[in-house]
């Protein structure tokens, strides 16, 4: 296809953070089966910049793992960490 590029996840999110940072939600479609059974692979699903009162149990964020970004829901908060893990994990 003319003008179609491909680019991996770890660039693409990368630009979805900077866009979220900027103040602006994103849409996204899911891929994999992590989220199961809240988000199933090809669900569109909105975010939006993460406010201070986000960060709490059960709320679902995106964030860099290091080796990728991932969409997971907040299992524990403690004083110098997040605990995230995936629905279907």
């Amino acid at each position: 296809m003319k003008g179609v590029r491909t680019i991996s996840n770890r660039e693409l999110f990368s630009v979805v953070r900077d866009t979220l940072i900027e103040g602006n939600s994103v849409l996204v479609s899911v891929k994999g089966e992590s989220m199961q059974p809240f988000f199933r692979s090809g669900s569109t699903i909105t975010l939006r910049p993460v406010r201070n009162e986000d960060i709490r149990k059960y709320n679902v964020v995106m964030a860099d793992a290091g080796h990728a970004f991932v969409v997971h829901r907040i299992i524990e908060v403690g004083e110098e960490h997040i605990t995230l893990l995936g629905d279907g994990n």
